[in-house]
């Protein structure tokens, strides 16, 4: 988890704080593998091996901590924050309540939308997201070429994240079982949907998606 020592020393003994270097983020990848995306590897080509391709693929620090942070999301669930992140306005008693805000029982991922992508700097969410496996798999089988375009990509994965969670949480809302609740925009925005399981994911009907969006001024 990526987080601040301010946000860390206020928050009670029920949250464990993981950090993980490029080695550790390696090993995490290997032993962890997930259906879908590991398999995919070519058993004669070790650069198809997600936790080689980690290494020499993502050449920025950036897409790299994103693949490894994506990963163990997917696998455990949790919170990310990264360590820049602030709270504006919280006081003490706020930021040790702060899994009220992203941690609540009715919503299973939780992110910041700003424009057209997602922040990757905080997310909250179940295991098993397949909106950030979509991400994944998108990172894996994208051309390493890519990723050297630091100008033009840099923000890549907040894009894949939201056009990934858009795709397939949002539309049709037809299909959704729980209906759409969005308030007006302001600092305190969100949109709740509520997803039926579909031929393609196994989504309960209870997914639940919480966007807030940030005051103009601090963008």
């Amino acid at each position: 988890m990526r987080t601040t020592l301010a946000i860390r020393s206020n928050l009670g003994p029920d949250w464990t704080f993981e950090t993980y270097t490029d080695h550790q983020c390696v090993k995490f990848i290997k032993e962890n593998p997930i259906r879908g995306i590991s398999d995919k590897a070519d058993k004669n080509d070790r650069k198809t091996q997600p936790e080689v391709m980690f290494s020499w693929k993502f050449r920025n620090g950036a897409h790299k901590g994103d693949f490894c942070l994506f990963w163990i999301l997917y696998t455990l669930g949790g919170v990310s924050l990264d360590t820049d992140v602030l709270l504006y306005g919280a006081n003490n008693e706020q930021v040790k309540n702060i899994e009220n805000v992203l941690v609540r029982p009715e919503y299973s991922f939780v992110s910041v939308e700003i424009g057209l992508e997602f922040e990757t700097g905080l997310i909250a969410t179940v295991a098993r997201n397949p909106a950030i496996f979509e991400t994944l798999l998108d990172m894996y089988t994208t051309k390493a070429s890519f990723w050297t375009d630091m100008d033009m990509h840099y923000l890549a994965t907040c894009y894949m994240l939201r056009r990934n969670t858009y795709g397939i949480f949002l539309r049709p809302l037809v299909a959704s079982c729980g209906g759409l609740e969005k308030k007006s925009k302001s600092s305190s925005n969100r949109i709740i949907v509520h997803y039926k399981a579909g031929r393609r994911y196994s989504i309960p009907c209870n997914f639940s998606i919480a966007l807030y969006e940030i005051e103009e001024h601090y963008r």
